[in-house]
């Protein structure tokens, strides 16, 4: 009878710990609801994520100059994404002036994962802190500022940029 009360058990352990590995790995992202931002101006999407960590990019092309940055501005806010800063990128760099307003994280995310893809050389950054951490892996600096749109100079085309978890 012990036997089978630690099989139960088991059983029952192993189906939980699988559930939970399931809803984690379906939830992409808290910028899944970017995807449904005009839809029909989306030119590159790519979403990807897993149980510990996950990136997303959407590129939109602003046909006939119908989106505004205030209309991202305010479907962000209703998402829970919440605008904290902005900077300048000029010839693919941050200038002096604007790198105290970021933590070291943040710099490393817009030096490393932003500016080295622009397709143009400026662009005005936004950042939003989101609902999810971006975890600096060896010291384990949490941030919340991980939420990004860049608004091209000229273009002014939109790409939003999420990046999350180690």
């Amino acid at each position: 009878m012990k036997i089978k009360k630690i099989n139960i058990l088991k059983i029952v352990f192993s189906v939980i710990l699988l559930m939970l590995i399931l809803n984690n790995c379906s939830k992409n992202s808290s910028s899944e609801f970017w995807k449904n931002f005009h839809a029909d101006l989306i030119d590159k999407k790519s979403i990807s994520g897993g149980l510990f960590s996950g990136r997303s990019e959407i590129d939109w092309i602003n046909l006939n100059g119908k989106l505004k940055k205030n209309d991202f501005f305010n479907y962000a806010n209703e998402n829970d994404w919440v605008l904290v800063d902005s900077i300048e990128i000029n010839n693919r760099r941050i200038p002096k002036d604007e790198l105290n307003k970021l933590d070291k994280v943040a710099i490393k995310i817009i030096g490393n994962k932003i500016i080295t893809n622009l397709p143009t050389n400026n662009a005005k950054l936004y950042i939003f802190s989101t609902e999810q951490t971006k975890i600096q892996s060896g010291n384990e600096t949490k941030i919340k500022k991980n939420g990004f749109l860049i608004v091209e100079n000229g273009t002014q085309n939109f790409k939003i940029v999420h990046i999350w978890g180690e």
